[in-house]
């Protein structure tokens, strides 16, 4: 089982429902890249060519599992129900650790992950490419005021190019560079986890 690295933010967008797609950029970008989408009834595998060489993504294909790694804290005596661990994501616990340092997503054991879950598709786009509903499936909080068919979409994506830059803008990945992507659909499962 591979793992994979969310924010604070997607965290509790994740937990809430609200977001059952990530997108990764693509390493290397493809210089050439020809899609092959196989029956959807099928076994789905997605392949992709840079050159000769097939790329295949990284964190996995259809009905593979992840484990989530998250910014963490180990408070073994302070926290009685966290079973030695506290998460940041956690509104109660995101100001205090009680002395304890917080840990990079990185360095998170996998039996200290509290989240699987499960790929139910992966395909390639560019960035920019996004399709409005997938900007509200990224864990975009839709507000009644933004229901608005169009106000809804245009706010949605102004906020997940704010999201997408924090993230990705400083390692060369800016939404501008309107670079591949994997776009990868998930659902929670209860499998695995520390809780």
């Amino acid at each position: 089982m591979k793992s994979i690295i969310f924010t604070g933010d997607s965290i509790r967008a994740i937990m809430d429902g609200r977001k059952t797609m990530t997108r990764r950029p693509i390493k290397p970008q493809p210089k050439i890249v020809t899609a092959i989408y196989p029956d959807a009834s099928i076994e789905t595998e997605l392949l992709f060519r840079n050159g000769d060489q097939r790329i295949h993504c990284p964190y996995g294909q259809p009905g593979d599992l992840l484990w989530v790694r998250e910014t963490f804290a180990y408070c073994p005596t302070d926290f009685k129900d966290t079973k030695g661990i506290i998460y940041k994501a956690d509104a109660k616990y995101n100001d205090y650790v009680g002395g304890h340092e917080w840990l990079s997503p990185r360095f998170m054991p996998r039996w200290a992950s509290r989240i699987t879950l499960k790929i139910t598709g992966v395909w390639v786009q560019r960035i920019q490419d996004i399709p409005n509903e997938d900007l509200i499936s990224e864990g975009y909080y839709t507000q009644d005021e933004l229901y608005v068919e169009y106000g809804k979409y245009a706010h949605a994506k102004e906020w997940f190019i704010k999201l997408w830059d924090s993230i990705n803008r400083k390692r060369g990945f800016g939404w501008d560079t309107n670079l591949w992507v994997w776009a990868i659909a998930f659902e929670k499962t209860n499998q695995g986890g520390a809780r």
